[in-house]
Order: C-alpha cells, then structure tokens, then sequence
C-alpha cells in the first residue's frame, strides 16, 4: 500500500497519467478477428469479464453499446478508443486489439477500425477516465506508433510497445 501510493502520486505529478498503471497486458490482442462492431465489443467484455468475476458483462456491453450509439468512438487513423463506466472495478482498465482485418465502425464507410483501445472507468469515479483517454487518442494520432504497434505479434509486445511510446510521448 503506503510505498505504491506514493510512486503512484510522484508519477501522477509529473507526468499525467501513465498508461502503465491501467493497461493489462492480457488485454491485448494481435490479429483478433471480428466481422463487425457488435462482435468486437462481444470479444472485448468477454475477455474482461473472464478475467474479473465482479463486473456484469451485460452491464458492460450494454454500456458500451449505447456511448458507441451516441457518439461513435473512432478517432481516425483506423483507430477506436470504445470506453465506458461499470461497477466493479478497482481501477480503471485498459484492453488493446488489432484486428486481423479493419471493420465498419461509424457512420460512413470511411470510419474503419483496425486498432482499438478499450478503457473501462469505475462507476462514480470518473476523475481519470479524460486524461487516459487523452493519452491514448494523442499516442494514437502519432502515425509512427501505430505502424510499430501493428506489427506486434503477442499481447506482451503490445504492451510493452504501448507503454514505452506512452513514456516517449509523454
């Protein structure tokens, strides 16, 4: 406790917030097959749910469903950065897919997603869900981390692409 809470307050001062505290590497995928939107968001909550018995996988993609009804999530660059509130989490969580094959993901033809950043907040703690999705939008508007990121073959390298690009960047 008392030793992670100050690195955690030190790292937060200087730099935002870094993408290492969230991310779970057995949340990154590479080469993930999807048809469409709705699979996506399936394959996604299915593998969190799994993986973290206290969140209501219905919940989630129900959640998940309407942010992405509202607003779609795509930031251009074939980039998706789907995120969403649920109970159930001690902190806020970060997923990572590149999808075999870039699918349909907003409202024109053009918004295709092959790269896609899930964040999932806690509910009634919203306070880091903007600065990480803020992170994650300017990692992902930097063509170069995206053409390195692609290339990754394993959830690990992923994250350890994700997380020293994160640092580089700043």
């Amino acid at each position: 406790g008392v030793l992670r809470a100050s690195t955690a307050t030190k790292r937060k001062t200087t730099t935002g917030h870094s993408l290492d505290e969230y991310i779970d590497a057995s949340l990154c995928h590479s080469g993930v097959a999807v048809q469409n939107k709705d699979r996506l968001l399936q394959r996604f909550v299915k593998e969190l749910t799994k993986k973290n018995k206290s969140v209501s996988g219905e919940m989630l993609l129900d959640r998940l469903e309407l942010r992405e009804r509202q607003a779609p999530t795509s930031v251009g660059g074939g980039v998706g950065i789907p995120h969403a509130f649920v109970p159930g989490l001690d902190r806020p969580t970060i997923g990572v897919f590149l999808l075999q094959r870039a699918i349909p993901y907003g409202p024109t033809d053009a918004d295709r997603v092959k790269t896609v950043f899930f964040l999932v907040g806690r509910a009634g703690n919203t306070e880091h869900h903007l600065p990480i999705l803020a992170r994650i939008a300017r990692l992902c508007s930097t063509p170069e981390f995206l053409q390195v990121l692609g290339k990754a073959r394993t959830g690990r390298e992923m994250h350890r692409i994700i997380i020293s690009w994160d640092t580089r960047i700043g």
